[in-house]
């Protein structure tokens, strides 16, 4: 759900989040997006460079129906924080962050609650153990893996440091990856915010991690206001959501054509809406559909934009239909989407509030953006 994400069944947020235990060259190549500084303001039309260019476009698939999204088939972890899931494009690797804290002792809610398993490769050192690494399991066409570790370093040169990283973004080769970091403001850790690494191919390790620039990396970012779940488009904008106090707002960064992005601000077409907790953005290979989390008291709504143009601002605001997303208590807490490149199903993150610690539950859910997700999710773990 990202970092400070998760709220309480009376609608606040937890008092941590991903801040609630504790507080340069890019050796893998690739440009970096050259941005301003900047604050947020109303926009009143996408105008990015290149905007009416053809987009990406969905890749038709058949949902896989070997085993790999039925009941109970990822066997790890099955225990403590599981959060940010993504799917890769061949729907054969799934990413998340975890920490072996039950979900309401990581966000400072409870306390001494019975941790749950290390997984394989935990970065630790300087008597923290608590932190949430990034991994992914993979499916070798009968099983999913044990948690492969994304590779660590206490001094942060690799994905995973004693920080909690979260929030994880990757391309469809999965060879460039955009994930936060949070370093519970201890200057030893380094910086917060958002890294950016790449790799030659999806098999190879992973470059040194080096900050996005300005205010997409760790310009104003603080225990109270952080900006993550960046998402990037084919046609290079940036869709992150930023907390600030109470207030969650979806923000957009336009691409300048060049490898540069604009200063972020209110997504198009969403001036009007107001104050709301709105969280966790993903958008459609096309870029004509935005959907996001809406947070009101006890529950998660997912909502949805349309538009006809890259070049139009979004509009036709609209509940999503879900079924079945809520836990034994009626409770609808859950964390961003991550939808299929074929549109026809998401993974999601469930936290069962009826039970002691909110325990993570790997969701799989068939349906699309357009038509709703109107078939009771599988647990997968």
């Amino acid at each position: 759900m990202g970092s400070g994400s998760i709220s309480q069944p009376d609608g606040s947020f937890g008092s941590g989040g991903m801040t609630g235990r504790g507080g340069a060259s890019d050796s893998g190549g690739g440009t970096q997006p050259a941005v301003g500084t900047g604050g947020t303001s109303t926009v009143e039309t996408a105008t990015d460079a290149g905007c009416e260019k053809t987009p990406a476009t969905t890749i038709a698939a058949e949902i896989p129906s070997d085993g790999r999204f039925s009941a109970g088939a990822i066997g790890s972890p099955r225990d403590g924080y599981t959060d940010s899931i993504f799917i890769n494009a061949a729907g054969d690797r799934v990413y998340f962050t975890h920490s072996f804290l039950t979900t309401t002792d990581f966000l400072g809610v409870t306390s001494n609650q019975p941790h749950g398993e290390t997984l394989p490769g935990q970065t630790v050192g300087a008597g923290i153990d608590y932190n949430t690494d990034l991994y992914y399991i993979e499916w070798n066409g009968t099983a999913w893996s044990v948690p492969i570790n994304l590779s660590g370093a206490i001094d942060g040169t690799k994905i995973n440091s004693l920080g909690n990283e979260c929030c994880v973004w990757l391309d469809d080769s999965e060879t460039e990856i955009i994930f936060y970091r949070d370093t519970f403001d201890l200057p030893a850790l380094g910086p917060r915010g958002n890294f950016r690494a790449s790799r030659t191919d999806r098999n190879a390790q992973w470059g040194t991690p080096v900050l996005l620039p300005g205010s997409y990396g760790s310009e104003d970012q603080s225990t109270v206001r952080h900006r993550h779940d960046l998402q990037k488009t084919a046609s290079g904008d940036l869709y992150l959501w930023e907390k600030d106090g109470d207030t969650s707002t979806l923000l957009y960064g336009s691409s300048d054509g060049l490898g540069g992005n604009s200063a972020p601000t209110l997504i198009p077409g969403m001036e009007a809406l107001g104050a709301q907790h709105n969280t966790q953005p993903w958008i459609s290979r096309d870029e004509l559909t935005l959907l996001f989390n809406t947070r009101t008291a006890g529950d998660t709504t997912l909502n949805r934009m349309t538009r006809p143009d890259r070049c139009t601002k979004f509009g036709n605001l609209t509940s999503v239909p879900t079924v079945g997303f809520g836990d034994p208590s009626g409770v609808a807490v859950w964390g961003e989407p991550t939808l299929s490149r074929s549109e026809n199903y998401m993974l999601f993150i469930r936290f069962d509030t009826s039970q002691v610690g909110w325990p993570a539950q790997v969701m799989f859910s068939k349906g699309g953006p357009a038509t709703g997700f109107l078939q009771t999710p599988v647990q997968l773990d």
